[in-house]
């Protein structure tokens, strides 16, 4: 909200967007979430047939490694800064390409900040830890939009990069203070006599051909947005930005305990492992569905509060809804994809996952270009779609060959019942929205789109639960039950 306030759809944005595509693209080379994917499982292993300080001994071993790597691999991204701009936004000038390299510079040193600090965040939420990490996280970007907010008047676009730097450090400092004093170490060490590292590490090099294609499609996909017409990008990265948010506050978290407590059951080698996913998957369309009709029939509204602005105008604000409910349909595949992915790995299947996954990547990657080319903004939009369609197969084509008892699905009965929901909310509140509009017709822009959209978010989402729970969805039920003993423990 605020940045699209501050820079809109501007091209210096644009620049630091692209100078982000870049940063993004050298995390993912570095492998910082495949590993964590394969540390996890490594460190419960240890942790439960050897001690605890084992555990972490193998860990700081293989994180000091990744360190001292990445620290060269910054180094690169330093050098060859100009060459990455160009082939990011092919699309851009001159003068955006000298922007772009100079921002890239000034970032490339937070690489080994990032991947450590999301390093510590899966060893803490390895103890059973959840809540505590993600709130640093959440003041961590906080403190981000207040140093842009004080410092935009005098920085103006390099005001981003300065609060980059501000909520990364902070970022970092917390959860480092805080997993030391959960009782945690970490041990400066390259070498440890009781455990060989190259297992380790040869099993983090197999996810290299499917980082890579992963990046290829990034690079592909974004090159193509380059050439639209100006703003197309900006567009396209704050609707994804904002899903990605979502995502990170629903579907994450659960993915986070799912993995935790999966590879923990698998590890000790108990049978409640089908409990466990079949919870997961009930906490999906509980958060999305809602969401979804939200933004089905308020999504301008509720884009216009956040985003609009002399520099976002109606248009931008009429495509980004479009985008970004396609998005949230496109959660409900990534649900299933989450949970399969977290599934496979933790049965071992690494290799197989990773070379199936790249081959998904590089076949995204073919379409996007032409795609985008032709099609212009549904290409881009087509190519999202397509890309989550195709890494959705791979873990369940390697459940159905290999673990073909641990195969699964949304129930069809629950499903129903959630279709039902969402489509009668979607009746009632059409009927409503006309007359909540006429109702509230303010002159200020901002607030029409702030009552707007405040109102029909309440009521989408009390609707489509009150369906919900008349259709007789546990999950529904049980939560609002939850909801009303905490009220009346209030009250009483």
């Amino acid at each position: 909200m605020v940045i699209a306030h501050f820079f809109g759809t501007s091209r210096e944005i644009e620049i630091f967007f692209a100078t982000n595509i870049i940063i993004y693209v050298a995390m993912k080379l570095s492998q910082a979430g495949e590993m964590s994917e394969i540390i996890l499982p490594i460190y419960h292993k240890f942790k439960y047939d050897v001690n605890l300080e084992t555990a972490q001994r193998v860990v700081s071993t293989v994180l000091n490694w990744y360190a001292i790597a990445l620290l060269l691999l910054s180094f690169i991204v330093f050098m060859i800064a100009p060459l990455l701009i160009k082939v990011i936004v092919p699309g851009f000038g001159k003068t955006d390409h000298i922007l772009g390299t100079q921002m890239i510079r000034a970032v490339s040193p937070l690489l080994v900040i990032m991947f450590l600090s999301g390093q510590i965040q899966t060893l803490i939420n390895a103890e059973k830890i959840f809540g505590f990490p993600e709130a640093i996280g959440v003041a961590s970007r906080i403190i981000l939009i207040i140093t842009v907010v004080l410092g935009y008047n005098y920085f103006s676009i390099w005001i981003m990069i300065i609060s980059l730097w501000v909520s990364t450090l902070l970022n970092f400092f917390l959860l480092l203070i805080y997993y030391y004093r959960a009782g945690n170490r970490h041990y400066f060490q390259l070498t440890d006599q009781r455990v060989s590292v190259l297992p380790i590490v040869k099993k983090i090099w197999s996810t290299l051909p499917y980082v890579g294609a992963t990046q290829i499609w990034a690079i592909v996909f974004n090159a193509g947005l380059s050439t639209l017409p100006g703003g197309s990008l900006a567009i396209f990265t704050y609707s994804r930005t904002l899903v990605l948010k979502l995502s990170s506050v629903f579907l994450r978290p659960m993915s986070i305990v799912f993995f935790t407590y999966f590879s923990e059951e698998y590890s000790k080698k108990r049978e409640s492992l089908h409990s466990i996913t079949s919870k997961a998957l009930e906490y999906i369309p509980l958060i999305i569905v809602p969401s979804i009709i939200i933004f089905i029939l308020a999504g301008e509204y509720v884009l216009g509060f956040l985003w609009y602005g002399d520099k976002f105008g109606l248009n931008s604000i009429e495509l980004s809804s479009r985008i970004v409910t396609i998005l949230l349909l496109m959660l409900l595949i990534e649900g299933l994809y989450t949970i399969a992915r977290k599934i496979v790995m933790s049965f071992g299947y690494v290799r197989l996952t990773y070379s199936l996954l790249s081959i998904s990547q590089i076949l995204t990657a073919c379409y996007a270009f032409p795609a985008i080319k032709y099609w212009g903004v549904n290409g881009a939009i087509s190519s999202i779609i397509v890309n989550m369609l195709l890494l959705t197969m791979v873990p369940f084509i390697i459940l159905l060959l290999k673990e073909k008892q641990y195969l699964f699905f949304y129930k069809f009965s629950t499903s129903m019942k959630w279709i039902l929901s969402g489509g009668l909310a979607y009746i009632v509140l059409s009927i409503l929205n006309h007359n909540i509009t006429n109702l509230i017709n303010m002159q200020n822009i901002r607030l029409n789109f702030m009552f707007n959209a405040g109102i029909t978010s309440i009521l989408a989402t009390s609707i489509t639960l009150g369906f919900a729970a008349l259709f007789n969805i546990i999950i529904v039920k049980n939560s609002l039950q939850k909801i009303i003993n905490r009220v009346k423990l209030v009250f009483v």
